[in-house]
């Protein structure tokens, strides 16, 4: 353990000794105090107070686009910092077992991973301390930052070092995983994949509210974040069976390789990072679609289609004249009980109305 530490601790050292990597730090910092001031700060449409429940959001989307191609290419860095004319068979032949190489350089990039998740977190308290110091909470950012974010890229890690365990040039391994990181940064805009925890490298989505903040969220921040983390390790895992070898040069002997491997350490790390997914994967299908009611898009669609056919064909034009709305908002027992009144109603047979979803009339 500690000679895979001594490895994890060299080759963090090394990507934090280099000028460029500083300069990235500074100027992801300063695009997120310039695009929180911008954005919100002094918006167009008038300025706003840089709330952590607002500004939380904004900033994490505006960073996920640019972190996810950073992290990507920093981390491969990190994975090929070895390739040198002699080095690896050199390293091939050291007394060291493989692990101390596979787990070290993925340990160096999940905590350069993590640095670069701290980037928002300390743009969103610099903004809100210059500009709302009254409003500063550290909790809420680093609830979100650490248990929503940093799970996510730390997927697109692993997928990093799986792409550069595959493919044994440094060319066509960059390329993959930039490939891969279009991909997901794609699926997070266009919402390719919905279900919850299919979405690969995306965090999930949190809507905070100014009453309660983030811990309403926080029984499904932190099983989310654990099911993140062990996809990480799966695919770290997997990557440790197809670490290329100096010795083996055809497919054979690569599935021969693996088939030995499996019977050593790497075993532990795939049966414990599988376990992982497995419990924590029922865990969020039970939040998500038998308590949280999600449905894909077609059962959407045929939900809707179902009440249309309904509802329509009985549909009658009506008019009204006006109406009051009267709101009673609890926070301790967490409901809100309204009063509608809407006058001068006329319609041929009746009037027909749909509820927002989770409300009820009582």
């Amino acid at each position: 353990m500690s000679a895979t530490l001594s490895e994890a601790g060299f080759h963090l050292r090394a990507s934090l000794g280099g000028w460029g990597i500083w300069i990235a730090f500074g100027l992801l910092l300063f695009m997120g105090l310039a695009g929180s001031f911008v954005h919100v700060v002094a918006h167009a449409e008038g300025p706003l107070v840089p709330h952590p429940e607002l500004l939380t959001g904004q900033i994490g989307e505006f960073f996920y686009l640019i972190i996810v191609f950073v992290v990507a290419g920093f981390a491969g860095a990190i994975m090929r910092r070895d390739d040198r004319l002699g080095f690896d068979q050199i390293l091939a032949v050291a007394p060291a077992p493989l692990y101390v190489r596979v787990l070290g350089k993925t340990l160096a990039a999940f905590a350069l991973t993590l640095i670069f998740c701290s980037l928002p977190l300390l743009a969103g308290y610099s903004v809100t301390l210059l500009a709302a110091p009254t409003s500063f909470a550290p909790t809420l950012p680093l609830v979100y930052f650490g248990l929503a974010y940093a799970p996510a890229l730390f997927e697109v890690c692993g997928f990093v070092v799986l792409a550069h365990a595959v493919f044994r040039g440094a060319g066509a391994a960059h390329t993959f995983a930039m490939l891969g990181a279009f991909i997901i940064v794609l699926n997070s805009e266009l919402g390719l994949v919905t279900y919850p925890p299919a979405k690969f490298g995306v965090p999930p989505h949190v809507s905070f509210s100014e009453l309660d903040g983030v811990w309403p969220w926080l029984t499904m921040l932190f099983t989310s974040g654990l099911f993140k983390c062990g996809l990480a390790l799966l695919t770290t895992a997997f990557a440790w069976l197809v670490w290329p070898s100096e010795w083996v040069d055809t497919w054979v002997g690569g599935l021969r390789l693996m088939r030995a491997r499996l019977w050593g350490e790497a075993s532990l790390h795939l049966f414990g990072s599988c376990l992982i997914v497995v419990a924590l994967g029922s865990v969020l299908h039970t939040q998500h679609v038998e308590r949280g009611g999600y449905m894909s898009a077609s059962q959407e669609e045929a939900l809707e289609a179902r009440w249309e056919k309904r509802w329509l064909q009985h549909a009658d034009a009506f008019e009204v004249d006006g109406g009051d709305v009267m709101m009673h908002v609890d926070p301790e027992a967490r409901m809100v009980r309204s009063v509608w009144q809407i006058h001068g109603v006329v319609a041929e047979r009746a009037l027909h109305g749909e509820l927002p979803s989770g409300v009820q009339v009582i």
